[in-house]
């Protein structure tokens, strides 16, 4: 009897896990919703009501430096339980090269690329940045052009776990010769829309 059984419980399993569905891909969607989260935690709330930000300006290509690579399965296992670890090996290929970054639609506020046109124009190639001469600062210029912004943000290309439930991504903010933030961020997909679940602030150059 019990050998009679085995063809038919090893059909049964075959059917079971054929009926599974694949995981689906992110989506479109899904880039723009963990842009559009990211920014809105940590570049719109940045200046308070102190200086209202009415203006994102985003470098027009994504990052791929070794901060965004400075990033391991361990840094997940010490964010909690339940963080999938195979946002890493997500992450890091998405990140071997960088690519043509356009800011989502859907800001409470107006956005413009940060491009090399418009990068050469505000710094120009032979600036040095001496802390002697402060007047002399293009960040002075950039904010005469770009009122109303933070400084500029840029984005690495986002990872996702294979159920599409959580992703990673690199942001960084340039708000002056010496200002620069650099952020890891995990985000988890709530009921609501792709929400901030743990920041890593990280050391950028």
């Amino acid at each position: 009897m019990r050998t009679a059984q085995l063809p038919l419980l090893a059909v049964a399993f075959a059917v079971a896990a054929c009926s599974r569905e694949p995981p689906m891909p992110p989506q479109a969607s899904d880039y723009a919703a963990v842009y559009l989260a990211v920014l809105d935690s940590l570049y719109l709330d940045h200046a308070g009501a102190e200086r209202p930000v009415t203006l994102i300006v985003a470098d027009a290509k994504t990052e791929r430096g070794a901060q965004v690579q400075d990033v391991s399965i361990q840094d997940l296992k010490d964010a909690g339980p339940g963080v999938p670890r195979d946002l890493v090996p997500s992450f890091l290929p998405a990140n071997r090269s960088d690519t043509e970054f356009t800011v989502p639609v859907g800001l409470p506020v107006r956005a413009q690329p940060f491009d090399s046109v418009a990068r050469t124009r505000v710094f120009p190639p032979s600036y040095r940045f001496d802390p002697t001469k402060p007047g002399n600062d293009p960040w002075r210029a950039f904010y005469r052009v770009y009122p109303g912004s933070a400084g500029i943000a840029s984005f690495s290309r986002i990872g996702f776990d294979r159920t599409d439930r959580w992703a990673l991504v690199f942001f960084r903010r340039t708000c002056a010769s010496l200002c620069m933030e650099g952020y890891r961020v995990l985000l988890r997909r709530e009921p609501g829309g792709w929400r901030v679940f743990r920041v890593w602030l990280t050391i950028v150059s």
